[in-house]
């Protein structure tokens, strides 16, 4: 009788256990968001910043600066007005630029992002469906034919890319995706479609963030999810997953008609990390907020957004700003200059502000 039961006592708890939902085996952090105001400017998180400026010279002036990447002997800026990529060295001393646009041979239409070879000292221009390597000099190097159309692109290490697409064209397949690939561009892995964890989601506004960290990991965080992506030159890992007390502005038709009063509603920014700290930009009723939190001791605090960071590299947040906006942030962020590592080059830089020069802000922040 004894021996029945345990048999019985067996079967059952194999049957329970069979019941019970498949745990993922991706860690995922709940952040919970708290609800602006804050009392606080991000001005307060800043230890101390550096100002590079950059050639001021017609050749070496961006008109309107799109994707910038940053590295330890170089900058690359794109200038979206006439779709070239400009070279400045560490220094902000103006090189070279990529400027190959046209219909000929070994000419690109339309930059929709590059990427930057440190080993070759190439620069890899994805123009639609194609892939073309040029030198540092401009020269062309190669052409290949991916026979998918990115529009971003994040080079993690000398041997893994990501690429991705967030542009809605009605096929919800390939038009969401994130792909890690080899230099081959051979699929290693891939979120496809790529959805948002929870919530529901920020509708198909087109628009993706991302930024490659220390050169051996990247973050993706986009408008139509509510979920952060770790990514190396392993796998694509949901990492974080927010949660608002508030709705999301969301964009559910692409005619740009809200489904929320946008004045009660949050609107997404961007997220980095930097060091030990995350940042989350968002805006509330035409104002910006920073959430900035740390894993690695749980502290986390909401401030009021004085600057908006363009790209990180070596745990420093870098902005690309021009005469007047560097004015206004040193007013905003340290009017009496104490935090400047470089102060001759900054009053150098504020003295001679007719000039329309631009300049790259460096920053280091504070432990949280």
């Amino acid at each position: 009788m004894r021996t029945l039961l345990i048999i019985g006592f067996i079967a059952l708890l194999n049957i329970l256990t069979c019941c019970q939902p498949e745990k993922s085996s991706e860690l995922v952090v709940d952040i919970n968001i708290p609800d602006p105001p804050a009392s606080e400017n991000l001005s307060s998180l800043i230890d101390s910043y550096e100002i590079i400026s950059l050639d001021n010279n017609p050749d070496a002036y961006i008109e309107n600066p799109s994707r910038t990447i940053l590295c330890d002997s170089l900058f690359l800026i794109k200038n979206e007005s006439n779709q070239s990529i400009l070279i400045f060295n560490y220094l902000g001393r103006y090189i070279k630029s990529i400027s190959k646009r046209g219909r000929g041979p070994n000419e690109y239409l339309y930059i929709t992002d590059f990427t930057y070879n440190p080993t070759e000292n190439s620069v890899s221009i994805y123009d639609n469906d194609k892939i073309k390597k040029y030198s540092l000099d401009g020269e062309f190097i190669s052409e290949i034919k991916l026979g998918l159309r990115p529009n971003k692109a994040t080079r993690i290490d000398l041997n893994h890319t990501i690429i991705e697409k967030v542009m809605p064209t009605g096929d919800s397949i390939s038009d969401f995706y994130i792909r890690l690939v080899d230099n081959d561009f051979k699929t290693k892995s891939a979120r496809l479609p790529l959805k948002p964890l929870t919530g529901p989601g920020f509708g198909t506004e087109g628009q993706n963030f991302r930024t490659s960290i220390n050169g051996d990991h990247a973050y993706f965080f986009s408008y139509f999810g509510d979920t952060v992506y770790h990514i190396n030159s392993q796998s694509i890992k949901p990492a974080f997953a927010f949660k608002y007390k508030r709705k999301i502005i969301t964009v559910t038709n692409g005619t740009g008609n809200y489904d929320v009063d946008p004045n009660e509603a949050l609107r997404y920014l961007s997220f980095f990390e930097i060091g030990d700290l995350n940042l989350l930009y968002y805006s509330f009723k035409n104002i910006g907020y920073c959430f900035v939190f740390n894993t690695s001791n749980n502290n986390s605090k909401l401030y009021k957004s004085t600057f908006l960071i363009r790209d990180s590299f070596n745990n420093q947040a870098s902005l690309l700003i021009d005469a007047m906006s560097l004015d206004r942030f040193i007013e905003l962020n340290d009017p009496e200059k104490k935090k400047c590592q470089n102060l001759t080059v900054l009053n150098a830089a504020l003295k001679d502000q007719i000039k329309g020069f631009q300049c790259i802000i460096k920053i280091k922040f504070s432990e949280l």
